[in-house]
């Protein structure tokens, strides 16, 4: 994987005329671990790890100032004259076309009542159950099909009830703990150091995953 991301750094340097830039994978290899012990010792500035007031050795032994910066620089993670759009795995939708059962009308059919639409040109299913309170989800692979049996407490009632619920709502239920539980963890290693350049950040969450994940 290092092998891979370091060939992008040397062609962006040589598409911006620095022809004497040249990154292996052992500079991405160092320049990981350096950004992971950034994150655990941090300090307000990227150059305040080499000064000897402020030096920390596991940083400044393994790479140099000027070459920790030249690495920043044209580190990149795909061509930048390709035209070719990754499509998006996540993303905001507007439901004001997409007429939904509100949450009054779903209040008052009995509980566990779903509403869905399904985008015919996009193949996305928006489903509007309701518990306690409407919920809204979308998805392209799951819908108002596969409904499971789960015991709901209802407050009016105060009583448990049997009530049917969406394999969408219980496969977002099912998985969502796990996403709440890796973002506390990615908070513990965080790269605290901020950019512009949205492919740093990409690089940085990267960075993060695979040490909570690892």
């Amino acid at each position: 994987m290092f092998e891979i991301i370091s060939e992008q750094p040397t062609l962006y340097a040589i598409q911006n005329r620095n022809f004497s830039a040249k990154f292996s994978k052992y500079d991405i290899e160092q320049l990981t671990g350096i950004l992971m012990k950034m994150g655990i010792v941090q300090m307000s500035r990227y150059r305040l790890y080499w000064p000897r007031e402020f030096r920390l050795d596991g940083i400044a032994n393994r790479m140099s100032p000027f070459r920790f910066f030249e690495v920043m620089k044209y580190l990149h993670s795909q061509r930048s004259y390709s035209t070719e759009k990754v499509p998006y795995m996540i993303g905001y939708i507007r439901l004001r076309g997409c007429r939904l059962m509100s949450e009054q009308a779903l209040n008052l059919s009995p509980q566990g009542k779903t509403d869905f639409r399904t985008s015919k040109a996009d193949d996305i299913t928006a489903v509007s159950s309701y518990d306690n309170r409407r919920v809204t989800l979308t998805s392209t692979y799951l819908s108002v099909e596969l409904v499971k049996i789960k015991n709901r407490l209802d407050r009016k009632q105060q009583k448990k009830m049997i009530v049917s619920v969406p394999s969408i709502v219980d496969d977002y239920n099912l998985h969502m703990g796990g996403v709440d539980l890796s973002n506390m963890l990615s908070a513990l290693y965080k790269i605290g150091h901020k950019s512009r350049k949205w492919t740093r950040r990409i690089f940085y969450w990267i960075i993060v995953t695979a040490a909570v994940n690892g």
